[in-house]
């Protein structure tokens, strides 16, 4: 999830926010930093489907690849053997 790799940014807003509350009373919030996040076990499961949808997909697309590979093998090995057929069908080739 974005949170995770945006902890600086986070870090940032919540340092404004308290800014913006304490400064009025003359306090000044040296240093914020979010150490843990508790996710509820409804987003973790939102985020484990999520994972695994995205798993899915690369896999999909990575066979989607190996299929497109071998149909381009296929043709190529489709057309070396007519262009050999083609050759021997010449005058060089019979006997």
């Amino acid at each position: 999830m974005s949170c995770f790799r945006e902890r600086d940014k986070i870090n940032s807003e919540l340092q404004k926010i308290m800014d913006l509350h304490t400064e009025p009373w003359g306090i000044k919030i040296s240093n914020v930093e979010v150490k843990q996040i508790d996710l509820p076990a409804e987003m973790q499961r939102a985020m484990a489907k999520q994972a695994e949808a995205e798993r899915e997909r690369r896999a999909k697309v990575i066979h989607a690849e190996g299929e497109f590979q071998a149909s381009q093998r296929l043709a190529d090995a489709a057309g070396s053997s007519s262009s050999i057929r083609s050759l021997c069908n010449s005058a060089t080739c019979r006997r």
